[in-house]
């Protein structure tokens, strides 16, 4: 079998209707020794990486099939090999035919212990979407470029032949050839899930840099997203993509010569110069305002094959941004309305007229389209998925009675188009997503000045959907629950008997609140790990309320800067801590048995550094040491105050016993001496427990890492709390390449739902913002893959992000980055058109 790529894609991209996956074959082919050179060597790594820690266990149950399946390496390596190229074929094989991915029959060793084939396809399907993860950025160009060699814009991992679970699935039989006990093979598979994503990681770049080689371009062919043709004179439309067919002769965007456009032909035969700049007119002229004459004349123009623009307005293909298409109109006018020049420079507005057959036709497709989506939640399969979008929305524009309205249905269509090729958000929510393209074409047609704000409710529905979307899978009730609310959000906007901009609204709305309050079972990880972070904040503003009423019983006496910050600091925490438990024990009394005890050692405790002058004292001093240690040590144990800390302390505080019974200081004066009646009738009464912010308090709230920690292991919840990196702990802020404030600026715009880059020691986690505690001292983030949960406090997500450690997932929403790249498709076909 040839392995040049480059020869195949040529053949590829040759053929005749449905033949470009058969001639792609041979392309994709030539990728499995360029993956076995990757993995053929590593795979012995991968079983020894995922099962050495087992077999060094001290328990046998444990250790004895580990070291069984670890002594046969050689027949897993065999197995592993013999049963990935045969899945691969096979998804060679059903990605030629169209046929989507099916599971494994069940094999009869699984059903002898209860497990199904379903339990194996969830382990699978889970481990192949944290493979996908782990190498978003080089799988997704693979995608793209398979996407490219075939001709469809739209490959699905399910029906990609290079997907994760190809190569994954594999591992099980490799396990059973190794003579793994059957009831093994699931737990053996989860634990080499981890090191084979690794692995994985170097295929996927591997294979990217091998096809970008060959010539598979990761970029955005330029006929994926042709726009109607024949939209011009003729009046004629054309199903977007399909192969084989020509527009009516004359009609704008008709190819050179009567060419023919061919579903993956590589070059510029798709979008010429015409029909590029007849597109970026209507943009301008849908989106911004232009003068009377310019708009009078547009439709004409644009049908005649206008290739430049009117007098006065400047063409946007030279390199100039034009997101400004997309931004919210100049109070001088409305975007769609002709503007016609008054006295002394004001400006007379005339409505949008839209023809009312237009907006029925898209409130039929509506219906039906919620009504698909109905069935779809109850039976699973939405009954219109085989209906072509681009055939639906070329018959709407048949139905536009002027230029300025197909254009715009064109317009909105190229968004949806680049929204579905999209690589951050996953399949299933692009086709919900999808739903929304006919209502958003209505929203254009008639409200075109905030169609595409950004702060508008369509535009911002799409965004907080794509946004929190990133790191979804099929797996698992929480993200069951997300697709649930997902549906919800589509169907509103189609059902909604007000539709426009309000439908946009109200389905936000819910949706946001959802984000903002969900709801979770009270034994849910994430909603324990919520509830042990607000207790560290709450706890906190308790300190706080504490250290102030304490220190003011403090003032005019003479105590020594490292007990008075003692007492104020960590001997609070232990009263805090105290009257919790004592309020747990009998909520009705503010202060129990605990409080007392730890309270009433403080008057003792500075009495005994005090000067002894008189015997009696010294006498009394011997008595009173032993009960106050004893107390101290078991406070700082509750709170689990860091052993080098308790020891520095009780060497200090031994220190001034001594120099107490020299009483040296009598050389000097001796102080005020300390009155414990008077001072335990001043601290008797403090409520230990106020949780409102005092006044007195400025500044940022800040919670101890230390406290955060106690509370997170008295709660035995799954979270890591991390800390200030030791390179950030004594840098100024803003000395680390950012600003302090614009790296608040960038916290402050964090949203729940978001997904972030977060590096972990040495490795990278995809994670979701879940929680922010009430007065935003601490940010909680779960990972992807339902691993142990991260809580950052405001300083160190400040050096986080500052160093790079921690990045949002999308450098921009949703819209923006499809109307970017549809922006880059036609400066970048104008290009070629222009040096053809």
């Amino acid at each position: 079998m040839a392995n040049d790529l480059r020869a195949a894609i040529s053949q590829a991209s040759s053929g005749g209707p449905g033949s470009a996956r058969a001639n792609a074959r041979r392309a994709l082919e030539s990728c499995w020794p360029v993956l076995w050179r990757i993995i053929e060597p590593r795979i012995d790594r991968v079983l020894h990486d995922a099962l050495m820690p087992m077999a060094k266990s001290d328990d046998r149950d444990e250790a004895t099939p580990a070291k069984l399946v670890l002594g046969r390496e050689r027949e897993f390596r065999t197995g592993y090999g013999a049963e990935s190229r045969a899945e691969f074929n096979r998804a060679m094989a059903d990605f030629v035919a169209h046929k989507v991915e099916e599971r494994p029959k069940k094999k009869p060793a699984l059903s002898l212990i209860g497990y199904d084939d379903m339990e194996l396809s969830t382990v699978v399907e889970r481990g192949a979407a944290r493979i996908r993860n782990s190498a978003d950025d080089s799988f997704g160009r693979i995608k793209m470029r398979i996407a490219n060699l075939v001709g469809e814009p739209d490959i699905r991992d399910g029906d990609n032949p290079l997907r994760p679970a190809v190569f994954f699935r594999p591992l099980h039989v490799a396990l059973e050839r190794a003579h793994t006990p059957v009831e093994r093979r699931l737990p053996f598979l989860l634990l080499l899930e981890e090191p084979f994503a690794r692995l994985m990681v170097l295929v996927y770049d591997a294979l990217d840099a091998f096809m970008a080689e060959k010539g598979a371009s990761d970029e955005l062919a330029p006929d994926a997203w042709r726009p109607m043709q024949g939209a011009g004179k003729t009046g004629r439309n054309t199903v977007i993509g399909d192969p084989g067919r020509t527009t009516e002769a004359g009609g704008a965007g008709t190819p050179p010569d009567g060419a023919t456009t061919r579903r993956g032909e590589w070059g510029a035969n798709g979008t010429g110069s015409a029909a590029t700049e007849q597109i970026l007119l209507s943009l301008y002229q849908r989106l911004q305002v232009f003068d009377a004459t310019v708009r009078a004349g547009a439709a004409e123009a644009a049908a005649a094959g206008y290739t430049a623009p009117p007098t006065g307005m400047q063409p946007p293909l030279a390199g100039a941004s034009l997101m400004s298409m997309f931004a919210p109109a100049s109070p001088a006018g409305y975007a769609g309305a002709p503007v016609v020049p008054g006295a002394a420079g004001n400006v007379a507005m005339a409505p949008i007229v839209i023809d009312a057959n237009l907006i029925g036709a898209i409130n039929e497709i509506q219906k039906l389209s919620a009504l698909a989506l109905t069935v779809a939640q109850r039976e699973g399969q939405a009954p219109d998925a085989a209906v072509n979008v681009g055939d639906l929305r070329a018959r709407l524009a048949g139905k536009a009675t002027n230029e300025v309205d197909k254009l715009t249905i064109e317009i909105v269509g190229l968004v949806f188009d680049r929204i579905n090729l999209d690589r951050h958000v996953p399949g299933e929510i692009k086709k919900l997503l999808q739903r929304l393209q006919f209502p958003m074409i209505k929203v254009a047609l008639t409200d075109t000045e905030r169609f595409a704000a950004a702060a508008e409710a369509p535009r911002q529905l799409l965004d907080r959907i794509a946004s929190t979307s990133i790191g979804w899978t099929s797996v698992g009730e929480e993200n069951r629950r997300y697709l649930i609310e997902v549906q919800k959000a589509v169907h509103q906007v189609l059902t909604s008997s007000d539709g426009g901009m309000m439908a946009f609204a109200c389905a936000l709305e819910d949706f946001e609140a959802y984000l903002d309050d969900e709801r979770t079972r009270d034994d849910d990880p994430v909603a324990r790990a919520r509830r042990a972070l607000a207790e560290a904040e709450t706890r906190e503003v308790m300190a706080i309320n504490a250290m102030i009423r304490i220190r003011s019983v403090f003032e005019g006496l003479q105590i020594e800067s490292y007990l008075r910050d003692f007492l104020l600091d960590a001997w609070v925490r232990v009263l805090v801590t105290a009257a919790l438990a004592d309020r747990n024990a009998d909520p009705a009394r503010m202060g129990g048995e605990m409080v007392r005890r730890y309270l009433g050692i403080v008057p003792d405790l500075l009495w005994s550094v005090q000067p002894k002058v008189q015997t009696e004292d010294r006498k009394r001093l011997v008595g009173t040491i032993p009960p106050v240690l004893s107390t101290l040590r078991d406070g700082l144990l509750m709170i689990q105050w860091p052993a080098p800390q308790m020891q520095e302390f009780f060497a200090r505080l031994m220190t001034s016993h001594a120099q107490a019974v020299k009483a040296i200081e009598l050389a000097h004066g001796v102080a005020a001496p300390v009155e414990t009646s008077t001072l335990r009738i001043k601290l008797d009464g403090i409520d230990f427990t106020r949780t409102e912010m005092p006044d007195t308090a400025d500044g940022e709230l800040h919670v101890s890492d230390d406290v955060v920690r106690q509370v997170i292991a008295a709660n035995h919840v799954e979270v890591d709390h991390l800390s200030l990196p030791e390179a950030a702990q004594n840098t100024i802020p803003g000395t680390m390449g950012v600003d302090a404030a614009t790296l608040d600026e960038h916290i402050a715009a964090f949203r729940r739902g978001d997904w972030f880059n977060l590096r972990v020691g040495n490795s990278l986690e995809r994670v979701r913002l879940r929680w922010v505690s009430p007065r935003k001292t601490l940010y909680l983030f779960t990972p992807a893959d339902g691993r142990r949960a991260h809580s950052l406090s405001p300083e160190t997500l400040r050096a986080y992000l500052g160093n790079g450690d921690l990045q949002p997932v999308e450098a921009e929403p949703l819209f923006a980055r499809a109307v970017h790249g549809i922006v880059a498709d036609l400066q970048h076909a104008a290009q070629v058109a222009a040096s053809s």
